[in-house]
C-alpha cells in the first residue's frame, strides 16, 4: 500500500509510493447555463474564446483516474459555439469545466541502509556485520578497529 515502507533481510529500506501522471485534459459543458449581456464575440478561433471562457467562470478541475490502456482512447468532448439571442441582444453558453484525466502509478523503491568502505589500508580490511548492516573495518593481525583512514561510500 502507498506509504508502507520496511527494511529487509539484506539491510534494504523500502518503501511504496504513488503517482499521478496526468495524460489529458478536456473541457467538458456543465449542466446550468450562463448570461452575459453585450457580449461581443469577433470572428475568433474557438480556442481562445473557449480559454477566454473558462478564465471567467473558475471551476475546480474534475479528475477522472483512467487505466493505462483507457489512457490511449480518451477523446475530448466537441464542445458548442455561443448562442447569440438577437431578440434580447444576450449571448447564452455553456459553463465549462476542466477535466483531467489521470494515470495511478504504484511503485516500490529500496536503498541500501549502509556505506561501503573505500580505500582502506592494506593492513585492514572490511568486514560485514548483517546484526546491525554495517561493515566494520578491522586490522587484519589484531581484528580491533582500524587505525587507517577510510571512506565510505553509499550505492
Amino acid at each position: 500500500m502507498e506509504g508502507d515502507s520496511w527494511t529487509t533481510s539484506d539491510c534494504y529500506r523500502c518503501y511504496c509510493w504513488k503517482r499521478k501522471i496526468q495524460v489529458k485534459s478536456c473541457l467538458e459543458i456543465e449542466n446550468r447555463t450562463s448570461e452575459i449581456t453585450n457580449w461581443y464575440f469577433p470572428s475568433i478561433r474557438k480556442s481562445t474564446l473557449l480559454s477566454m471562457l473558462q478564465a471567467r467562470f473558475r471551476n475546480a478541475p474534475r479528475e477522472v483516474i483512467v487505466t493505462r490502456n483507457e489512457s490511449l482512447h480518451i477523446a475530448c468532448p466537441v464542445l458548442p459555439d455561443p448562442v447569440p439571442n438577437p431578440i434580447t441582444g444576450t449571448t447564452f453558453y455553456p459553463l465549462l469545466r476542466q477535466i483531467n484525466y489521470v494515470l495511478e502509478i504504484l511503485g516500490k523503491g529500496c536503498c541500501s541502509l549502509y556505506g561501503y568502505p573505500a580505500s582502506v589500508h592494506s593492513d585492514c580490511e572490511s568486514v560485514w556485520d548483517p546484526q546491525y548492516c554495517r561493515y566494520l573495518v578491522l586490522d587484519r593481525r589484531t581484528r580491533q578497529p582500524c587505525r587507517y583512514q577510510y571512506g565510505l561510500v553509499g550505492k
